[in-house]
């Protein structure tokens, strides 16, 4: 089982792939501006905890301490989990990338696309 200190503390982590994608875990807020994101939050929350997710939920005055340059004219509250946070995409792509070719996959690069339906029309064919 994944911990949240054991989650955190290997980030950047290398991937199967060798690739590294860094993650900065510095949380997350989800803006709640009316009564029914309300309601759904408090099942969020319901959910969360049966699965031991440490999720908080925020009063305005919270979310506005936290993040001072936000506006918050509109909200009611706010669910916020410490373990969110933001992967560099480049790196992620990398690694996506590479872990597709290792299963056999072909990346096409800036192919121009001649038409698109349930399947895509390139110059090369289609898929």
């Amino acid at each position: 089982m994944t911990t949240r200190s054991s989650f955190t503390a290997n980030w950047p982590r290398t991937q199967p792939t060798g690739s590294t994608i860094t993650m900065r875990p510095e949380g997350g807020v989800r803006l709640l501006s009316s009564p029914v994101h309300l309601d759904e939050a408090h099942h969020t929350m319901s959910v969360a905890k049966r699965s031991k997710l440490d999720i908080d939920l925020l009063d305005s005055a919270e979310i506005k301490r936290r993040n001072p340059h936000l506006n918050i004219d509109d909200v009611l509250a706010g669910l916020w989990d410490g373990r969110d946070g933001d992967i560099d995409p480049a790196q992620l792509c990398q690694a996506l990338a590479a872990r597709a070719r290792r299963a056999g996959a072909s990346i096409l690069r800036t192919p121009r696309l001649a038409g698109f339906c349930a399947a895509v029309d390139t110059p090369m064919g289609k898929s």
